[in-house]
């Protein structure tokens, strides 16, 4: 396999805000352009230092490249380093992990020498963006890491979704277990008669397992209007269901993504899209499966969620982007005693024809960090923000009832 490690540091510029007015919150916020197509799709925090994950993409030869890339920044903001990972065929990074040793461990996925299949990418970096090892799976015809998690053991768990490639096959829900050293321990699929795929992963401390994700109808079911509902699994350390959750707007409901609060209780934010546009619902369920909560992000158009995360206080916290599809801005939420309000309002990060906050996540100082895609209109840049974690005031009294 021709494997390329490329160690490019390049400068970083602070993006312009000519033309509106700066959040107060931002600490700092990076542009990473590498002259190519950048897509930031994946965040972690190492202490204070921030890891970006995403691909970038080069369509100007006879082939067009996609490869990996990894940006490391200090809590400053300062580009510490990048590494460019090459398998030799096209490669999606989906997600990435820092495990207790400060490594770096990244998932994707990476087409086959034909094309016509695709194997899940499972990489190790080192602190220093050295790679560890490289390791790549074909646990079907098609399988895709699209999300991974470390557990209490220190071995790293992927879920995503995996095609045996049979007549009658369609996509089932993958969750596999991997060894400090990228040997595969074990691996599951979950077929519940739909298309399955888990988008993503949380481990608690007793090793009990939740993933998120979606369940598409297949063509020849019942179900004649076949949207996307969204998939919640809980399993034993042993791989052994608990329970499982759909939940259906009536609406295709999309890219599901979850966090654990401290008594246990999940919480999974899902995209609603419908003729009327996009729409944020964000859920609470008990440690039991009971649906505790179900409630609409209100006041922004076309309003979308990729990830959520959960501060020291409780308070979940959601990026995503809202805003006509062709002119979408920056959005990040916050949902806390009972109400909605937002540390990063859209239009302040609307730099360029289309603007996604794909990632967050809390450093150790609980400060918030971003990032995502922001196209100026040349090619898509790597938008990355750090913003203080302020607690917004109290929500105006409601008038008493009279």
């Amino acid at each position: 396999m021709n494997r390329c490690f490329i160690s490019l540091v390049l400068a970083v510029s602070l993006i312009s805000v000519t033309g509106c007015n700066r959040p107060s919150n931002v600490v700092w916020q990076r542009r990473y352009d590498s002259g190519k197509e950048d897509f930031g799709r994946a965040l972690a925090a190492d202490g204070t230092d921030i890891i970006v994950g995403g691909s970038w993409r080069d369509t100007t030869g006879a082939q067009v490249v996609i490869d990996w890339q990894i940006l490391k920044y200090d809590s400053k903001g300062n580009l510490l380093w990048r590494r460019v990972y090459d398998s030799g065929r096209p490669d999606w990074l989906s997600d990435i992990v820092v495990d207790r040793e400060h490594n770096i461990v990244a998932t994707g996925w990476a087409a086959s020498e034909d094309n016509d299949s695709t194997r899940l990418l499972l990489v190790k970096f080192n602190p220093q963006g050295e790679i560890a090892w490289d390791r790549q799976y074909a646990f079907g015809l098609a399988t895709q890491g699209l999300a991974l998690t470390i557990d209490p053991s220190g071995n790293v768990v992927v879920t995503g979704s995996n095609f045996s490639g049979s007549d009658s096959a369609d996509d089932n829900l993958l969750i596999a277990d991997f060894g400090a050293d990228g040997s595969v321990t074990r691996w599951d699929t979950f077929d519940f008669g739909d298309d399955e795929s888990g988008q993503d992963i949380a481990c608690d401390a007793k090793g009990t397992l939740y993933v998120v994700g979606d369940q598409v109808p297949l063509p020849d079911s019942s179900d004649s209007v076949s949207t996307a509902d969204l998939l919640l699994v809980k399993l034993t350390p042993e791989r052994k269901m608990l329970w499982r959750r759909i939940y259906d707007s009536g609406d295709d409901d999309l890219n599901g993504s979850l966090a654990l609060d401290k008594s246990g209780n999940v919480w999974a934010a899902v995209s609603v899209v419908g003729s009327a546009g996009g729409a944020v619902r964000l859920l609470e369920y008990s440690p039991t499966g009971d649906l505790m909560l179900d409630k609409q992000y209100p006041g922004r158009f076309n309003a979308s969620c990729l990830d959520i995360a959960i501060d020291r206080s409780g308070a979940v916290l959601g990026c995503g982007a809202a805003g006509p599809d062709d002119a979408q801005s920056y959005l990040g939420f916050r949902y806390a005693d009972n109400w909605f309000s937002e540390f990063l309002a859209p239009p302040d990060y609307h730099r360029g024809v289309n603007d996604l906050a794909n990632a967050i996540v809390l450093d150790s100082a609980n400060d918030i960090v971003m990032t995502g895609v922001s196209d100026p209109g040349i090619d898509p840049d790597i938008l990355t923000l750090k913003l203080r974690n302020v607690t917004p005031p109290n929500p105006p009294a409601r008038p008493k009832k009279r």
